[in-house]
């Protein structure tokens, strides 16, 4: 068994310790009539004995019978709220990274001049931009829903930082200019660059604490954005090689991937040969597949995953299994919730919420951490889980103290 490193960590955060209040479901009963829908889930193994031992549970175990080989995941209090933090979590990050986005389509050019699309297309192609090219502070966008392309340039703002505005949005044409800002920006910044790949159902601004690091380390940060419910992973994979291929005045770069990002950067690594990517950071990545979006994909609301989700919930054949690792050298932090022993019904064993601990690793790692009382949405967020991947980056381990621990090929398979 490869060893799960804990770093140092203080008590756990209340929400992950105290009991919830019995006046608590009465404030969210629509939501909890809805998942009380939601199917029952059968747990890897046949028998008692192998589900047993696939999820051991803390000393204060939850309401529903984890000896059980099915059980329902909304039994009991806990279970309810277990689902509805989750649920929340993903509902308000998915509303919040909406009204970023559609305040920066709105926004007029410098030139005063407004983008002319009507509101309806404007909001109905939020969640389907993704980036094909990078130039400074230009960015080229092509819409998976609509066809249509766009430039974005982010501009500073003084004291109050910067802000992403609309150049050109339109056809074909917009790739033209798009080559014409360029040649007025003149040559863009060298270096070294970071590559964040968000998730399933995220944005690019899950970044900010990482690019705010990266920029005191002296990265120059690129988040890559895409429609992660539009497109299926090897799609996306094709988008960020154009991307990462408009990055030649940079001699080395890096990756940082959250969640399903981790399963992007292998399947562009699968097709792509770049000598100056050197090391890879996998934060939260399920790369055994996701067991929750397999116990969930015959629910009818899972289609709005899209394709990319539908591979994830493939334990067999899907991407996450069948991709090799990435190049270079790489590393993968998890987070988990000891306090709950894991704290998604339909994760089995410890996890963050979302994704296993037991999903994460993969064969070949330079080194492995797990990160104690971490969410998976709040990966990016954590300072522990920032300074563990510079450190990497930049020293080629996770720990400031101790040896890396490594995934041996028969380990992480």
């Amino acid at each position: 068994m490869m060893p799960h490193v804990i770093v140092e960590s203080g008590p756990p955060h209340p929400v992950f310790s105290r009991s919830p209040a019995s006046g608590e479901r009465a404030g969210v009963w629509g939501l909890w009539r809805r998942l009380k829908k939601l199917p029952p889930v059968r747990l890897p193994g046949d028998g008692e004995a192998s589900a047993s031992a696939v999820r051991q549970g803390p000393a204060e175990a939850p309401s529903f019978d984890r000896s059980a080989a099915v059980f329902s995941p909304c039994e009991g209090e806990k279970g309810f709220v277990r689902l509805a933090v989750v649920g929340v979590v993903c509902v308000a990050t998915w509303t919040l990274n909406a009204v970023a986005d559609a305040a920066d389509v709105v926004s007029t050019t410098p030139a005063g001049n407004t983008v002319s699309i009507p509101l309806y297309g404007r909001i109905a192609d939020i969640p389907f931009w993704t980036d094909v090219a990078y130039h400074g502070p230009l960015r080229l966008q092509e819409n998976a829903r609509s066809g249509r392309v766009r430039v974005l340039a982010r501009f500073k703002r003084g004291q109050r930082g910067a802000y992403t505005t609309v150049l050109h949005s339109g056809g074909d044409e917009v790739y033209r200019q798009f080559e014409i800002s360029k040649r007025g920006l003149g040559d863009p910044p060298g270096g070294k660059a970071v590559v964040f790949v968000h998730g399933l159902g995220r944005g690019p601004g899950i970044w900010t604490l990482f690019k705010q690091a990266a920029r005191e380390r002296g990265y120059v940060p690129y988040e890559f954005d895409y429609a992660s419910n539009k497109l299926t992973i090897a799609e996306i994979a094709d988008r960020l090689g154009r991307a990462v291929g408009t990055l030649g005045a940079h001699e080395r770069i890096d990756f940082v991937a959250h969640s399903m990002g981790g399963i992007v950067v292998r399947a562009w690594s699968e097709k792509n040969d770049d000598p100056r990517v050197r090391r890879t950071v996998m934060l939260g990545t399920p790369n055994k597949g996701s067991q929750v979006a397999h116990a969930l994909q015959d629910w009818g609301p899972f289609e709005l995953t899209g394709p990319a989700g539908r591979e994830l919930a493939d334990l067999e054949g899907g991407p996450a299994v069948t991709l090799p690792p990435p190049d270079g050298e790489f590393a993968i932090v998890a987070g988990s919730l000891p306090a709950f022993g894991g704290m998604n019904p339909y994760a089995p064993g410890d996890d963050d919420g979302v994704v296993a601990v037991s999903s994460t690793p993969l064969a070949g790692a330079t080194d492995y951490l797990v990160v104690r009382d971490v969410l998976h949405h709040r990966l990016v967020d954590d300072g522990r889980v920032i300074d563990a991947t510079f450190r990497f980056l930049a020293d080629g381990r996770l720990r400031a103290e101790g040896e890396p621990t490594p995934i041996p090929g028969d380990e992480g398979s």
